[in-house]
């Protein structure tokens, strides 16, 4: 319903916009008005279609501590864009880690590797459990 993406999106002040970016989105930080924690709202150029917005409820209800978490979605009223809010990494990604090695000229340790791999094997078995495939594993 309409009025209640409004008390949704009412819920977050942009704290700063444009953190990142992908093909079909942009992705700003944002704070909840009433605890005050840091998450993103993940804005998408154009309207999802009924498949995209199904995988986002099944997002929504994946918990596990290596898949970033999606709290919520909806329809912003002004843009009419769909928002999907998920926890914030402040840390950055995997990708954000081997790019900041590489330029320091370094690599990431077998042990790191080895860490690294098993997380994504353990959030992909959580997946896998809840009979979630998922098609687009990122760094």
């Amino acid at each position: 319903m309409p009025g209640d993406d409004a008390a949704r999106a009412a819920k977050y002040v942009v704290v700063r916009g444009n953190i990142g970016h992908g093909a079909h989105s942009f992705v700003d930080l944002v704070q909840m008005l009433t605890d005050e924690k840091l998450l993103v709202i993940k804005r998408c150029h154009a309207a999802m279609s009924s498949t995209a917005l199904r995988e986002v409820r099944l997002l929504e209800a994946l918990r596990h501590p290596q898949i970033v978490r999606v709290h919520e979605h909806f329809v912003e009223p002004l843009t009419q864009r769909v928002c999907i809010v998920m926890d914030y990494a402040a840390g950055g990604d995997l990708q954000t880690l081997c790019e900041a090695r590489k330029a320091a000229g370094r690599t990431l340790s077998d042990t790191e590797v080895t860490m690294v791999l098993a997380q994504l094997l353990k959030a992909l078995a959580h997946c896998h459990r809840h009979r979630v495939l998922h098609r687009d594993v990122r760094a």
